[in-house]
């Protein structure tokens, strides 16, 4: 049974990917009207065993907090007041209800949620420890993976992942996706420095709007066009059909021989019954009907890993670094700079 193509059930439909013209964090300069801000900002360090038998600890992290919060405020016009920090720091006697364990991530994930209002602008950052469980019986998960958030104390003396006190995506779209869905205007841009981050939200749209130049990307935007404008270029169907069938014609046999067989036998059949969400063909009309809107920029794919540097995570610096200097710049330009810059550092991400 191929894998079926469809939103899953009761998800909304909010788009994963940039191809707004319009900034998704500054204000309409034609509107008048003061907007509600919010930020909540989690970046935690694993300092609690930083000679464990697997070190876990992330030194930079409270930099990219720290940062993004001056960011915020100079160049996006937030206020510090609405600004809430979980940071994890080596000092001597730090506020127990602000470090960023399950219980204070919970917590302040909940009350940022709940200060969504129609038509404001809220910002969601992480940069920490991005990991994977398995979710073999969960359907919509493509790979068999959930992804999650591992808090400061879900590393143990030893550097090893506790499991229990993860926060598992399906929580994460729960609090943050479904609340803000529903309410018209208002703008969510959540960006996740970490590994395993693609779907971290499980948003149904994650490969449609990819920036990466590939080959696959420029084929997959290329039919999707042609989908999209059917009765506009139906006189010139007949040019992409040849073009079609040898593509098609190929794929099948590569996968006729004996080592496309194995190899579909070995990945095809755990994810055959699989529900897939996204496959880079959605289409873009409609999208502004719908209410509330989630971008979500993630270091990289479920199956990758993220990258840092001494200023801080990669692609928060990236983002960082494009954002002081044009603050409006469009969801597309910022993506396109963003891209720039990890590629040219980690040549192997999106």
């Amino acid at each position: 049974m191929e894998p079926v193509c469809k939103p899953s059930p009761g998800s909304p439909r909010i788009r994963c990917g940039v191809t707004m013209q319009s900034p998704v964090l500054v204000q309409s300069a034609s509107s008048e009207q003061k907007v509600d801000k919010r930020a909540l900002l989690i970046s935690p360090a694993y300092l609690n065993h930083p000679r464990a038998k697997v070190p876990r600890a992330l030194a930079v992290t409270a930099k990219d907090a720290e940062r993004t919060k001056d960011v915020l405020i100079r160049q996006l016009g937030f206020e510090n007041i609405d600004i809430t920090m979980l940071v994890e720091v080596a000092c001597e006697n730090p506020d127990p209800a602000m470090i960023p364990t399950k219980e204070n991530m919970h917590r302040e994930l909940q009350k940022f949620a709940a200060s969504f209002k129609e038509n404001g602008i809220y910002f969601l950052g992480y940069a920490g420890h991005g990991v994977q469980d398995d979710a073999e019986d969960d359907l919509e998960e493509e790979d068999g993976q959930n992804e999650a958030l591992a808090p400061t104390d879900a590393v143990d003396e030893d550097g090893i992942f506790l499991p229990e006190n993860f926060i598992m995506d399906d929580l994460l779209k729960m609090i943050i996706v479904d609340k803000i869905q529903p309410l018209k205007g208002a703008r969510l841009l959540a960006l996740f420095d970490c590994c395993h981050s693609a779907t971290i939200l499980d948003l149904p749209h994650h490969r449609c709007n990819r920036v990466l130049h590939s080959v696959a990307n420029h084929w997959r935007r290329l039919r999707r066009y042609v989908l999209e404008r059917q009765e506009c270029l139906a006189p010139f169907k007949k040019w992409f059909s040849p073009f079609t069938k040898v593509i098609q014609k190929t794929i099948g046999k590569a996968m006729s021989s004996p080592l496309g067989a194995t190899l579909k036998a070995l990945v095809a059949a755990p994810i055959s019954q699989r529900i897939v969400t996204c496959d880079g063909l959605c289409s873009r009309w409609g999208w502004r009907e719908e209410p509330g809107f989630v971008l979500c920029i993630s270091a990289c794919k479920d199956s990758q890993v993220a990258n840092q540097r001494s200023k801080g995570g990669l692609m928060t610096q990236a983002f960082l670094d494009a954002m002081e200097k044009t603050p409006t710049m469009s969801l597309k330009e910022l993506q396109q700079k963003m891209k720039s810059v990890v590629s040219f550092f980690a040549p192997s991400h999106p």
